[in-house]
């Protein structure tokens, strides 16, 4: 990406040169023309200019939008909270995923609001659906981390819950298991087992 801005930035420079570069001059009997020249080197540097940035803003775009759909899918999970042991398990092992990659995620996005900036620059402004991807691109990044810590803390609440539940229900198997070893005895015992 900084290849394409120094490019980008290159191509500008030549083009306020050309457009800067005096037409015509005269040099004692010399009449100097520059007018051909200027012509023919013009669109040239605009036409490269346009391709480079049409380039990085198919590329940023496309990134943008893949980073976007992560982003809220991550979103999505953070929100989903399931209540019932079966479900939380699972989506605990999920949160602590996203937790440690949270990080290179944001990172991510940086970098395609960076790539967007570029074009923004050297285009004078973006499509209206690229802009508003890049909108949303930036109010999941910001909005992310502060999600994914409630869910942390819902989730070390509802934790102790489970835990708690978990060995409730154990409690009511070993007493189970005690009986059912008791009655086991007691009918061996009165059909002559040993």
């Amino acid at each position: 990406m900084a290849e394409a801005e120094a490019t980008l930035h290159r191509l500008r420079s030549w083009q306020q040169q050309l457009e800067s570069m005096p037409l015509a001059s005269s040099a004692g009997l010399l009449r100097l023309d520059a007018s051909g020249l200027h012509d023919s080197l013009a669109p040239v540097v605009a036409n490269a200019r346009e391709r480079i940035t049409a380039l990085l803003l198919s590329l940023a775009g496309e990134r943008c939008r893949a980073v976007l759909q992560e982003l809220s899918f991550w979103r999505e999970v953070a929100a989903g909270r399931p209540p019932e042991l079966d479900g939380f398990l699972p989506w605990r092992a999920q949160l602590e995923a996203l937790q440690e990659e949270l990080g290179s995620r944001l990172a991510a996005a940086a970098e395609v609001d960076a790539a967007l900036e570029v074009v923004l620059c050297f285009a004078g402004r973006l499509p209206t659906a690229v802009a508003v991807k890049r909108d949303d691109l930036r109010e999941a990044a910001a909005a992310l981390p502060g999600e994914l810590e409630e869910a942390a803390a819902w989730e070390l609440a509802q934790r102790g819950e489970h835990a708690g539940a978990v060995a409730d229900q154990a409690g009511t198997l070993v007493e189970e298991a005690v009986m059912l070893e008791a009655e086991l005895q007691v009918g061996g015992w009165a059909q002559g087992w040993d």
